[in-house]
């Protein structure tokens, strides 16, 4: 069976992106089985994913290997990357001014990226991720707010 995808790019000034049940696939069981005070990957199984942040030096951005993400104790950070008290994951992004791009974009981003690309099909249906999604504030720059 194909490995399941879930990136989440955003582009969102002092934005919480906050991923909620309803899921599918693989996450369903662990949302069902959540437990708030946990750490996110307590809630959500993470290891195979990379996470990348809007933080680090001119055109190279800092990652957080799936290693560091995966088990209870997984890497958190209050700034970008946790777990509401609901048990939601929330990733959030600095105004622009306070961010590291990418050489191919010039948007702000907090990334969960698929750690093994190649091992899935984008054609399955098997592939299918279903979230529900709130942006608290809507950016005011002049590339608005972006989800995708």
């Amino acid at each position: 069976m194909a490995q399941r995808r879930l990136i989440a790019t955003v582009s969102l000034q002092f934005i919480e992106k906050i991923f909620a049940a309803p899921f599918s696939g693989q996450f369903a069981t662990h949302l069902r089985n959540s437990n708030p005070p946990r750490a996110l990957v307590g809630n959500l199984e993470l290891a195979s994913f990379n996470l990348q942040l809007p933080t680090g030096s001119s055109g190279k951005i800092n990652q957080v290997h799936s290693t560091k993400l995966s088990g209870c104790d997984g890497w958190k950070s209050p700034d970008y990357f946790y777990t509401s008290p609901s048990g939601a994951l929330v990733m959030k992004v600095p105004s622009r001014s306070r961010c590291v791009t990418t050489p191919n974009s010039k948007l702000c981003r907090t990334e969960l990226q698929e750690s093994y690309p190649k091992s899935w099909n984008p054609r399955n249906s098997v592939n299918l991720l279903k979230v529900r999604l709130s942006v608290i504030k809507p950016g005011d720059s002049k590339y608005g707010t972006v989800v995708g």
